[in-house]
């Protein structure tokens, strides 16, 4: 069981529904993926905000980035400057 989440609102941004899942590249060597699925999927989109102080709980899930190689992996926003640390 999780902790509870305290100052935290999510976002479904998008939700997309698909079947099995098989693709693979190799059109980047050495760079290839593979991504494989054995049933339907649910692909989900969310966008998190946190309030100063807030937690999203202990929990688990998967989590994973595919980018080419020598792209960024995030993009910096500037301080909101209502936050402490």
């Amino acid at each position: 069981m999780a902790t509870p989440q305290t100052g935290l609102t999510a976002e479904q941004v998008a939700l997309g529904h698909f079947g099995k899942i098989n693709v693979k590249t190799h059109n980047f060597p050495p760079h290839k993926v593979r991504l494989k699925t054995k049933g339907d999927s649910d692909v989900y989109v969310i966008r998190n905000t946190f309030d100063p102080g807030g937690s999203s709980g202990w929990h688990t899930h998967v989590a994973i980035q595919i980018l080419p190689k020598g792209a960024a992996r995030r993009i910096d926003a500037p301080d909101p400057g209502n936050c402490p640390f």
